[in-house]
């Protein structure tokens, strides 16, 4: 079969059978969705092994950390809870010496339904500036723990009251933003959160417990961290990798829990109405019509059985006087013919 007759063939069979035809339909755009989906995910590797593109998207992170390092930063009056915007210096990239490292566990929800992937992550608390140069944050108990709430503290000049901001943790060896700690405080307000979550250690007052330094065992971990992520894969694509399943995720429970409205009521036109009263009396003169046909057999049939019943000529109804019923008169019958009646004269 050629492929205009084939083609020809099947709208013919759509029309046809408009249930078959819907189920076609379906599966057509369900294939159609698995194409697009296949292909932003090939769109998505091939930018993460494309070198020119990841060059690009290098300096525009690098673009990006400048604007992030000299900025204002909201923070918020601890009594009143009046905004106050401050000018900060965030220092942006890693430093092994002064920067407080955290270890996590990153987990990926699994677009399928399964156990999420996890893996190692480490995260560190930038240090943050006012510009004077003061020390903002971050902020340690007496425990050297890491507080969750106020983080970053300040008091500015002629104001007594003290001030509690923040700024997003960063991964260690990139020193990208990726703050999806999903217990803490200050949870950025992003769509792939609970998608994407990283657990950190908390003592017991909520407060995170950095990395020992001092700690060989602790210390060769993420020292292996560091170098492997060079040897395995540039921790930028891993991190966007990451990003990429938690996003795919994301779009199968949007679809799946996606609201299925009801189908709109469409007012119908004045002509339309028209055609619709039209209809209906006609419809109901039909079914006048024929209730009136079965209550005539009805009565024929309830005619026909009393005739029956009684004995009577069902051609009676021809002859003069007909149309009078009523019961047989008992004794024997008058004699036929020209005999005299009954208490008569005879001839």
């Amino acid at each position: 079969m050629d492929p205009v007759t084939f083609t020809v063939a099947f709208i013919a069979t759509l029309a046809l059978t408009p249930i078959v035809g819907k189920l076609a339909i379906h599966g057509a755009m369900q294939a159609v969705k698995k194409i697009k989906k296949n292909l932003k995910k090939n769109k998505e590797y091939n930018q993460r092994h494309d070198k020119k593109y990841q060059e690009r998207l290098k300096r525009t992170r690098e673009l990006q950390k400048a604007l992030e390092k000299k900025r204002a930063a909201a923070f918020r009056n601890t009594k009143t809870g009046a905004i106050k915007n401050v000018n900060i210096n965030e220092m942006t990239d890693f430093d092994m010496k002064n920067d407080i490292i955290l270890k996590g566990t990153v987990y990926i929800q699994n677009p399928n339904g399964g156990e999420p992937a996890k893996d190692t992550i480490y995260l560190f608390q930038p240090r943050v500036y006012g510009v004077n140069n003061v020390a903002i944050g971050p902020k340690l108990d007496k425990n050297g723990h890491l507080y969750d709430k106020n983080s970053y503290l300040l008091r500015t000049p002629g104001d007594p009251d003290i001030y509690s901001g923040y700024v997003p943790k960063r991964e260690v060896k990139t020193g990208r933003q990726f703050d999806f700690v999903g217990d803490s405080a200050n949870l950025q307000d992003n769509p792939l959160n609970g998608f994407i979550n990283i657990v950190l250690d908390k003592d017991a007052n909520g407060n995170y417990i950095p990395l020992d330094k001092n700690d060989p065992a602790q210390m060769k971990e993420f020292n292996q961290y560091m170098a492997g992520r060079e040897q395995k894969m540039d921790q930028d694509k891993y991190l966007d990798k990451l990003l990429a399943k938690a996003k795919e995720a994301k779009e199968v429970y949007d679809e799946a829990t996606k609201p299925r409205y009801a189908r709109p009521t469409e007012q119908m036109s004045e002509e339309e109405m028209q055609r619709v009263e039209r209809a209906r009396a006609s419809r109901a003169k039909r079914q006048a019509q024929n209730s009136a046909y079965y209550n005539r057999l009805a009565h024929m049939n309830m005619m026909d059985s009393a005739m029956h019943n009684y004995g009577l000529d069902e051609h009676a109804t021809h002859l003069p006087g007909a149309g009078v019923m009523g019961p047989r008169p008992m004794g024997p019958r008058p004699p036929q013919g020209g005999g005299p009646a009954p208490g008569g004269r005879r001839r």
